[in-house]
């Protein structure tokens, strides 16, 4: 019986700690890396007064396919990708307006209301796009 005990204490435990640190560490990465992506998001939309490349490059990768192909449902197809690439740009934006509402991260309120000012131009913007205009 004594020995189960041991092999549980030398074997068990050890693993499940060791588990248990692994998974806890890749849960800080995983948060560190999503909020850390939003941080990027931002400043680059401050900096730039423009969206991230990465959030329209399967779009755009997709309509320049298309444009090359020369089918002749191009243009139905090219307006279908255009208007996913703006529901996903405005999506994004909302996403990172709440966010930028919400978060504890951004210290000082004129900071923040700088940041809100620019997403809620560039998400009027996008959206306008989708109105024809």
């Amino acid at each position: 019986m004594t020995y189960v005990w041991g092999l549980v204490l030398l074997v068990f435990v050890p693993v499940m700690a060791g588990l248990m640190i692994a998974f806890s560490w890749l849960s800080h990465a995983a948060v560190r890396r999503m909020i850390g992506r939003k941080h990027q998001a931002l400043e680059e939309i401050h900096l730039t007064n423009r969206i991230p490349a990465s959030w329209t490059e399967k779009y755009d990768r997709k309509l320049r396919s298309l444009a090359r192909s020369g089918s002749g449902s191009e243009g139905a197809e090219a307006a279908k990708w255009s208007r996913r690439k703006r529901e996903k740009i405005v999506s994004e934006l909302d996403r990172l307006i709440e966010y930028t509402r919400r978060t504890k991260l951004v210290a000082e309120e004129e900071v923040r209301g700088a940041l809100l000012d620019d997403l809620e131009m560039l998400r009027s913007e996008w959206r306008m796009r989708g109105q024809g205009g």
